[in-house]
């Protein structure tokens, strides 16, 4: 069977809504105290979350998942930015994607939440920004059940988020950082031909839990060895 692509940017979308990350709970579901926030899986889909991203659910979340029943929640207060990326698997373009957009809000009951997000790319010595967008989304004024507002790239923004190995985000409240919370990012492969689809097909698209984290890092790294090795042998 001939193997299909599509061009950006109408590659099939990569949606992150962590409902598939096993739920930590004592067993009283009827005290807040009982859902815990506990760290994104290390990787979670290939995709690897800084330290201050946590799982969220109702009822301890002051906002609702805008789709299913988790969330994430980024503490500002441990480092003012927040970064999604590719971790060891940034040197492989075959991994670079396109970010298309987020659910977003923020602790804030009256001013506004500004988040400037920024798309990085590896550049074989460190990651650069190469585009940057302001998102203002408006404050809650209750103190739970609030609704995230969702965010798209118009097409122009899109263009300087499309090949990258990470993004950045920042938020601030009357210019102080503070607690956010995200669901439903959107990701597209940047690279959505036969041999980059089989070289991503090589890391395993799996929720992984922190204390493999390194076991996963040296699989990803042998794997994608394995992967350029094999492109030579084929004459790619």
């Amino acid at each position: 069977m001939p193997c299909l692509t599509a061009p950006f940017p109408f590659q099939l979308l990569t949606l992150l809504q962590f409902d598939d990350i096993p739920t930590l709970s004592t067993g009283n579901f009827t005290n807040p105290n009982s859902f815990p926030l506990q760290p994104v899986p290390f990787p979670y889909h290939r995709f690897f979350f800084s330290n201050g991203f946590h799982v969220s659910s109702l009822p301890t979340s002051r906002y609702q998942p805008s789709s299913g029943s988790q969330l994430v929640q980024y503490n500002a207060s441990l480092e003012p930015i927040a970064q999604i990326g590719l971790a060891e698997l940034r040197t492989n373009p075959c991994f670079r994607f396109a970010f298309l957009g987020i659910s977003l809000g923020c602790n804030s009951t009256t001013e506004p939440c500004v988040f400037n997000v920024a798309g990085l790319q590896w550049d074989g010595v460190d990651e650069v920004a190469q585009g940057l967008r302001t998102f203002e989304v408006a404050a809650c004024s209750t103190p739970a059940n609030c609704t995230l507002s969702h965010q798209i790239l118009d097409s122009a923004a899109q263009l300087q988020f499309a090949n990258l190995t990470a993004i950045n985000i920042t938020l601030t409240v009357a210019g102080q950082p503070q607690t956010w919370w995200g669901d439903d990012l959107q990701f597209a492969w940047a690279d959505n031909d036969c041999i980059a689809a089989s070289c991503r097909a090589r890391v395993p698209n799996t929720i992984m839990f922190p204390h493999n984290s390194r076991t996963f890092a040296k699989t990803a790294k042998s794997l994608l060895r394995w992967a350029v090795r094999r492109q030579n042998v084929d004459g790619i």
